[in-house]
């Protein structure tokens, strides 16, 4: 292999991975574009995940295995951000899988527009049931940008609730991260809503791909969606951490309708995913004494208009009413997904 300076930098926090990472790496290794560096940090793995990215180093010179003790994954992608050598870098899970041309395709796009973010389409998967589902369906509703560059003062309104707030379906330019002082928020859960926000806000160039090339899983415990009942606020201490951001930046202003749903959507998400009766409940009494005052919520006069399903649901938990609020967020589901069920019980 050729010693030259990697175009593209992979970084991959990994933690107690050692049932799926071999397919996660092996779709990485087998990228029909080589000119990568693979950046791995075991973030104190107690199972044999370790040894599984030194085997891959030994036969493959682009991998850079680090160890740390146990910090979290954003701990793990800033300290790849800092090491990178690429022109562009991309963050993936090591329990999900990949397109072989993922690299190829997003490189070529990023290349032709100048772009400082490349936006892709992804796929779930659930491992226990083998269930699928496309994700980023908003994507389609931006179709005009598949073929030019956009940034957020041309979709204020809905910069932070037309893409998946993950970083694993994004391919960024590194410069663009370091000029800016991008980073992960150094939390267990939620880490990368602040980062993917900021980074979308900031971008002058963004354009979409119209390809499926991440393969997420879901259903296993080694992701970073799992025990949000231990830490049920760091959804809250992420969305507080973008609005001072946002305000910091004189951004604020621009971007508040996008904000508040987005704000409302993550809240409602996190309370309904909370199974403990004790700990949903303290949840809605935090928000309602201080959450939804400091986000802004509270003094947002026209959230009936904006979505009056969210309107609902707020003044629901407002009330402490646990088993309506859990029939108004099934609703609010249906909502998002009523167009598909329609189109394939009529066959439009």
């Amino acid at each position: 292999m050729i010693n030259k300076k990697p175009k593209v930098s992979i970084v991959i926090p990994v933690y107690n991975a050692e049932k799926y990472l071999e397919q996660c790496l092996n779709s990485i290794v087998s990228q029909t574009y080589h000119n990568i560096e693979i950046i791995c940090i075991d973030d104190g793995s107690k199972d044999n995940s370790l040894k599984i990215l030194k085997n891959y180093a030994e036969n493959d010179n682009r991998f850079i295995v680090l160890n740390q003790q146990n910090q979290g994954a954003a701990a793990a992608r800033n300290k790849g951000i800092k090491m990178a050598a690429g022109k562009y870098i991309i963050f993936l899970d090591s329990d999900d899988y990949f397109s072989i041309d993922l690299i190829d395709k997003t490189l070529n796009k990023a290349e032709k527009f100048n772009a400082d973010i490349v936006i892709f389409k992804a796929v779930s998967f659930n491992s226990k049931t083998g269930k699928t589902r496309i994700l980023n369906d908003e994507i389609n509703k931006l179709k005009s940008y598949f073929n030019k560059t956009f940034s957020v003062t041309d979709i204020p309104d809905n910069i932070f609730n037309s893409f998946l707030l993950a970083p694993w379906n994004k391919f960024y330019r590194t410069d663009f991260i370091k000029e800016n002082g991008l980073y992960f928020q150094n939390i267990k859960r939620s880490n990368d809503i602040y980062f993917t926000t900021t980074s979308l806000v900031k971008a002058q160039k963004i354009i979409l791909l119209n390809d499926v090339l991440t393969y997420y899983r879901k259903g296993t415990n080694t992701n970073l969606q799992a025990g949000n009942e231990k830490t049920p606020l760091e959804f809250y201490k992420a969305l507080n951490k973008l609005k001072n951001y946002l305000e910091r930046e004189n951004l604020y202003k621009l971007t508040e309708k996008s904000f508040i749903k987005l704000a409302l959507e993550t809240t409602f998400y996190n309370i309904n995913s909370i199974k403990n009766k004790k700990v949903k409940f303290n949840l809605m009494h935090f928000m309602n004494n201080e959450g939804f005052k400091n986000l802004g919520i509270n003094d947002y006069k026209h959230l009936y208009i904006l979505d009056l399903c969210l309107y609902c649901m707020l003044q629901v938990a407002k009330k402490y009413n646990l088993f309506l609020f859990n029939k108004l967020y099934f609703a609010l589901k249906i909502k998002q997904y009523l167009p598909k069920i329609l189109l394939k019980v009529f066959k439009f």
